[in-house]
């Protein structure tokens, strides 16, 4: 009974606040709302389940795509993960000269700012690291012990950060085990290159694709002595493992996040984010959760409402 209450209330509650939001159509209206209705504070008593800090939405598909072409789109995103009450929110970083729409991230980053959400960062697309170096997100270069694509990764998320204020950076994203891409001596240099060096910002890492890659770094990297927090994705389903990856996380005494989840139950085992909440994670993001909200009046849909049925208490 409790649980159709919680639907029936967060069906309306969404609703009720597309009926107000649309009239939001102006950046001054916007404005006002956000100050009408706080983010979720990491101080306060946590609102999330199994007591997490943060659950972030993400938008790096909806600007790697140039899909988020007017400011209205835009406030509508803001308003929507309003409704959504994540606290943070997950946007790109592109290798020099290949975000489609600078005009529009801009607009976004600086709403989500003065909307109160903390911005975590991290690089386009899956072997995102590896773009970065190489300057394209198409083209292939060689980046495995090749001293000056290291340096390029290092000075490129260095030139991001200058730029835009973040919360929390990765230089990777999906970059896979060590070896693969870059060695565990580059990673090291890289993590350790960075810490302290990206205006403010915390780093996370390593988000391999799946928790077995993650747990390869963390076994044969230092860069736990670099990160603030201990991320991975979990794309492969290994469910399993994830008290390893915490076990790991917590010699370093590293909160655990799964930065990248969604609610797809795929092999009858349970979602990713199902998984990562019977595992008491301390964060999460929502992956492409962007798609949950009408670009045209705010609105949460029911995928995005189930979700909040989970991670909400």
């Amino acid at each position: 009974m409790k649980k159709i209450f919680l639907m029936l209330t967060l069906a309306y509650a969404a609703t009720a606040g597309c009926k107000e939001n649309s009239m939001l159509t102006d950046s001054s209206n916007l404005n006002n709302e956000v100050k009408d209705n706080n983010i979720p504070n990491v101080n306060a008593a946590s609102i999330y389940t199994s007591n997490m800090s943060y659950v972030l939405g993400d938008v790096k598909q909806a600007f790697i795509q140039n899909k988020i072409t007017t400011t209205a789109q835009a406030d509508n995103l803001i308003i929507g993960f309003k409704t959504m009450k994540v606290n943070g929110i997950r946007m790109p970083i592109y290798p020099t000269g290949a975000n489609p729409n600078v005009t529009m991230y801009d607009y976004f980053y600086n709403k989500a700012i003065a909307a109160g959400f903390k911005i975590f960062a991290n690089p386009a697309q899956s072997s995102g690291g590896k773009h970065i170096a190489c300057g394209s997100l198409t083209e292939d270069c060689t980046t495995l012990n090749v001293t000056a694509k290291t340096i390029a990764l290092v000075n490129a998320i260095k030139a991001y950060a200058t730029s835009y204020k973040c919360t929390w950076i990765n230089p990777f994203n999906e970059d896979g085990s060590p070896g693969d891409i870059w060695s565990s001596s580059q990673m090291n240099t890289i993590y350790s290159s960075l810490k302290g060096k990206v205006n403010g910002a915390g780093l996370i890492g390593p988000d391999v694709w799946g928790i077995p890659g993650s747990i390869s770094v963390l076994n044969s990297t230092a860069i736990e002595n670099s990160i603030v927090i201990a991320s991975t994705h979990n794309l492969g389903f290994n469910h399993t493992l994830w008290p390893s990856f915490k076990t790991l996380a917590a010699v370093a005494n590293l909160p655990v996040w799964d930065s990248e989840v969604n609610d797809n139950d795929v092999y009858g085992t349970g979602s990713r984010l199902d998984a990562a909440l019977a595992i008491s994670v301390n964060g999460l993001v929502l992956y492409d959760s962007w798609r949950s909200i009408s670009l045209t009046n705010g609105c949460v849909n029911s995928a995005g409402q189930v979700m909040m049925d989970k991670y909400l208490n």
